[in-house]
């Protein structure tokens, strides 16, 4: 069984048996060689056609050599290959030089061995041409603001018998990139006899392009100038530089950041503002970006060089300041002036009540001192060795009575309100109210029902330097 077996398959690969032989898999093109007649065209005016090719075979199909012959005739390029049993296309263009009739071929070989070479005979005709005219004839776009783009518009007419074909926009070499093309319509295009198009030229210019030229290059089947360039030209005005600053009582002037008292009268100085182009005189406007909450502060002389701000709470107020120019160019970006306003007295405890004539006592203590001590602040005591400092008695009235510590010393200290005398009040009752300022910002509001003479309020602790107000122990 084995030696007929394989005696039988020797003989299907040999030719001795005489009745098989292998063939070698090969492409085989399946081409229209039939002539194109491209028909009757413009001058200049680009009219595609296409030749299928395909590959019947089992391997890929190769063409090589391809060319075109023939005046006002164009071909793809000079290999292609095609898939086995797949397609391609060989795009040809018809774009006649001149009237009159045309003829060439397309001509390439394949390694189809029963198909070598191919011939294929071109034809086409061309009559009128078309016309292109361009309004205005160069777009001078004059001095444009830094930071700014001015667009310009060109009028396209197709001007001539035949219709105008547009091939392509580009800026011509060199020319700056401050210059762009701007606009809907888009290259290649067909413009008809009689009609027109706008293109939109745009110009950015920029400190590094002061004076800027270069052509817009328009590409069309104008035989006249079938490559127009429009000249291009602007230059820039550069944007002033605004500069704020700031000063308090008669003090140099600042910029970035001033640190003033609240209470405070800043002044705002622009002179020191430039302009790059010398377009003077500038204008200023200042305005405030940001102020504290609760504040109702406003700037003074707005639209002055010189104008003013009170501060009037504690916190940092924003101030921008914009130049411009005498040709109407505003600073790209504001100056910025931050002023840190900050409290004369970094620590202030007020005591108001809400009789008339009952008299109440402030006492501020160290930690652990006792009443009208060495250690207590009050009206007896307004200034003890300690820092903080009394501003007074107050016998009748709504206060207020208040203790003020410009720097106070780290430490914890006591609030503490006497009822001290009613002073013959038809009722001895009173609401007392403590208010607690850190650094210029309320750390706490208190209040507390007094209802006889000698009691003792102890309204809160402070610990400094964290300004943190406590409760009572």
């Amino acid at each position: 069984m084995r030696r007929s077996a394989c005696a039988f398959f020797l003989c299907a690969l040999s030719c001795g048996c005489g009745r098989t032989t292998l063939t070698a898999a090969r492409p085989h093109a399946a081409i229209d060689a039939r002539a194109i007649d491209f028909g009757t065209t413009a001058i200049l005016f680009p009219v595609q056609r296409t030749v299928l090719v395909s590959d019947t075979g089992r391997v890929p199909l190769h063409l090589t050599n391809i060319a075109v012959s023939g005046a006002g005739f164009e071909g793809p390029a000079a290999t292609l290959s095609v898939d086995a049993g797949g397609t391609a296309l060989l795009g040809l263009t018809f774009r006649p030089p001149a009237a009159g009739g045309f003829a060439g071929s397309l001509t390439f070989a394949t390694d189809d061995i029963d198909q070598p070479a191919f011939t294929i005979a071109l034809s086409g005709v061309a009559t009128q041409s078309g016309a292109l005219t361009v309004a205005p004839s160069a777009l001078d776009f004059g001095r444009v603001g830094e930071g700014q783009t001015a667009i310009r518009e060109l009028t396209l007419s197709s001007a001539g018998l035949a219709d105008l074909f547009l091939g392509s926009f580009d800026l011509a070499p060199g020319t700056p990139a401050a210059f762009g093309y701007v606009g809907s319509v888009q290259a290649p295009a067909t413009l008809a006899t009689g009609s027109r198009v706008m293109l939109g030229v745009r110009f950015s210019p920029t400190p590094q392009t002061p004076a800027a030229a270069g052509a817009l290059r328009i590409a069309s089947s104008d035989p006249i100038h079938p490559q127009l360039d429009v000249p291009l030209s602007g230059s820039i005005n550069r944007a002033p530089i605004a500069v704020a600053r700031g000063s308090v009582a008669g003090g140099a002037p600042q910029t970035g950041l001033l640190n003033a008292p609240v209470g405070a009268t800043v002044l705002l100085d622009a002179s020191a503002s430039t302009d790059p182009d010398r377009d003077l005189p500038l204008t200023f406007f200042w305005s405030l970006a940001a102020r504290p909450v609760g504040s109702n502060a406003a700037i003074v002389g707005a639209s002055a060089a010189q104008g003013s701000l009170q501060l009037d709470g504690p916190g940092v107020y924003s101030v921008l300041l914009t130049a411009t120019d005498a040709a109407g160019l505003p600073s790209v970006a504001p100056a910025r002036l931050d002023i840190q306003a900050s409290p004369t007295q970094a620590l202030l405890v007020e005591l108001v009540w809400d009789q008339v004539p009952p008299d109440l006592d402030l006492h501020f203590l160290q930690a652990g001192a006792a009443l009208q001590s060495a250690g207590d602040c009050y009206w007896a005591n307004p200034d003890p060795s300690f820092g903080p400092h009394h501003g007074g008695d107050k016998l009748i009235g709504y206060g207020p009575e208040a203790v003020s510590w410009k720097t106070p010393t780290a430490g914890s200290y006591r609030i503490e309100v006497v009822y001290a005398s009613a002073h013959d009040a038809a009722s001895p009752a009173t609401t007392a109210q403590i208010r607690v300022y850190a650094q210029g910002v309320l750390a706490a509001d208190l209040s507390h029902a007094f209802t006889r003479v000698g009691e003792v309020w102890t309204a809160a602790t402070v610990d400094w330097p964290g300004g943190h107000v406590g409760a009572a122990p």
